[in-house]
């Protein structure tokens, strides 16, 4: 029947915007904590190195408390980029999160 929804697709009806939201806010903090994980690897530096680089930016956080954040993923973008930028990164390549947005929302 014209304009009708095939069984095998879901309706309007299913869709839930919170559900959908918390969802891909919790991709998006796996995706930050991944990148900046894979930056730190990248100029082999260690909580407790990056730890005093952060000292050295007026930045008093403790190894501790820093591997929880990162390990949590509950950091803001501002301290994010504020780190990112600490440790000199140039870019972020976020090609590959796309796939996990997808993967994330069943798309």
């Amino acid at each position: 029947m014209p304009g009708s929804i095939p069984e095998d697709e879901t309706s309007a009806d299913d869709f839930d915007p919170k559900k959908n939201a918390a969802e891909m806010e919790a991709g998006g903090a796996a995706i930050a904590k991944a990148l900046l994980r894979a930056e730190m690897a990248k100029r082999r530096l260690t909580y407790e190195s990056l730890v005093a680089l952060m000292w050295d930016f007026g930045i008093e956080e403790n190894e501790r408390n820093l591997r929880n954040k990162v390990s949590r993923g509950s950091f803001s973008a501002a301290w994010f980029f504020s780190v990112m930028m600490m440790m000199e990164v140039k870019s972020v390549d976020f090609s590959h999160a796309y796939d996990s947005v997808s993967d994330t929302l069943g798309a």
